[in-house]
């Protein structure tokens, strides 16, 4: 079986890989040799074995959860049918067949894939991403996996035994337990000279932070948590900057004013 072999990391918008007439992958002038039993997969086969299906994203009428799901397939120009659950009655008929009883879900080839960092990442690895090459995809994994912790803390919350002992539990949990993890964010922002939470672009662990975390967390949603939280950590700050910069990005916050009113 020939082994598989990715040739470049930069992402869909401006990567275009080809195989030349002598017998090596190129892309941005640099070439991989291709030998009897290795061949070059361009990423954008992968980016079109999406395409070639139909796709659909189930969530809610919020960007939420799913929100760096869309944006990763809006950026490599993937369409996909945007379900949106509208009310709670709906909601109701339609939990029990859901897996685990939660959306995000993504329905491909008649087959249901849940969990938002389980989305992403297949998600990811079709468009450009989520790196190829093992240990950058490791440090990605491995951000990805403080924010997991950092959902955990939050969902600690939800042990309160009524409205005000909620408070209460976010307001601690504000001050003594979301600090070190975003001291530990802020400490690989400033690691890494290009800005981004892992290697020189933007991968799905800068999408899932900006636009499901950050957002989220100044939503005004949990109830005892400053909605400013992050605002003392440039590193953090610069970064929510750069992903919104992104032109593709910009595109779809300006195509959502219902979302991102400040950008319409």
């Amino acid at each position: 079986r020939n082994d598989l072999t990715f040739c470049g990391t930069a992402t869909i918008s401006s990567f275009q890989l080809r195989l030349s007439h002598s017998g090596s992958c190129r892309g941005f002038g640099s070439s991989v040799a291709v030998g009897p039993r290795r061949r070059c997969v361009n990423v954008c086969d992968l980016r079109m074995s999406l395409m070639d299906d139909s796709l659909k994203l189930t969530y809610f009428v919020s960007p939420g959860r799913a929100e760096a799901i869309r944006v990763a397939l809006f950026i490599a120009g993937v369409a996909f049918e945007d379900e949106q659950i509208g009310s709670r009655e709906e909601w109701a008929t339609r939990k029990a067949a859901m897996p685990f009883g939660q959306v995000p879900v993504l329905t491909y080839q008649g087959k249901v894939l849940a969990q938002t960092q389980a989305i992403l990442r297949f998600v990811g690895k079709h468009t450009g991403l989520y790196p190829s090459e093992p240990w950058s995809a490791a440090k990605v994994d491995e951000v990805m996996a403080i924010f997991a912790e950092i959902e955990g803390i939050l969902g600690g919350a939800r042990l309160g035994s009524g409205p005000e002992e909620k408070v209460a539990l976010l307001k601690l949990i504000a001050e003594e337990h979301l600090p070190p993890k975003f001291e530990m964010i802020e400490g690989i922002l400033e690691r890494n000279e290009s800005g981004y939470l892992v290697g020189p672009s933007l991968t799905i662990a800068d999408l899932f932070f900006v636009l499901n975390f950050m957002k989220t967390l100044s939503s005004g949603i949990y109830k005892g948590i400053p909605v400013n939280i992050l605002d003392k950590y440039p590193n953090i700050q610069a970064l929510q900057s750069r992903v919104h910069a992104h032109d593709k990005i910009r595109q779809w916050m300006a195509s959502h004013p219902e979302w991102y009113p400040a950008t319409s």
